[in-house]
C-alpha cells in the first residue's frame, strides 16, 4: 500500500493539495497491496448472496456484542433521562 500511497500522495490538485484517486487508482493501489502481501485476489464476482452476507454479519455481531457489552452515549443518556424522571416522580409524590 506504500506504493500506493505515494503514487496518490504526488497526484496534486487545485492548490497544491493531493486529489482523491479514481477509482481505477484506488482498485490498483489495492490489488499492489495485496500482491505485495501474497493475498490471494478474487477475480470474479462471489457466489455469496447479498442476503446470506447480511445474515452472516448480524450472526457475527450479535456474537461479538454478547462478549463485549457496549455502553453508547445513547444508552448512557437514556439512563441519565430515566434517573432524572424517577426523581421528578420521587420529588412530586414527596410534596
Amino acid at each position: 500500500m506504500l506504493a500506493g500511497t505515494i503514487r496518490v500522495a504526488t497526484c496534486l490538485g487545485a492548490r497544491g493539495r493531493p486529489s482523491p484517486p479514481s477509482m481505477e487508482q484506488f482498485a490498483a493501489s489495492v490489488n499492489e497491496f495485496l500482491e505485495f502481501r501474497k493475498y490471494d485476489i478474487l477475480e470474479e464476482n462471489s457466489k455469496v448472496s447479498r442476503k446470506d452476507a447480511d445474515n452472516k454479519a448480524f450472526a457475527e455481531c450479535e456474537i461479538f456484542n454478547r462478549t463485549q457489552k457496549i455502553d453508547s452515549d445513547f444508552d448512557r443518556m437514556i439512563r441519565t433521562i430515566e434517573k432524572s424522571d424517577l426523581n421528578l416522580s420521587a420529588d412530586r409524590q414527596a410534596r
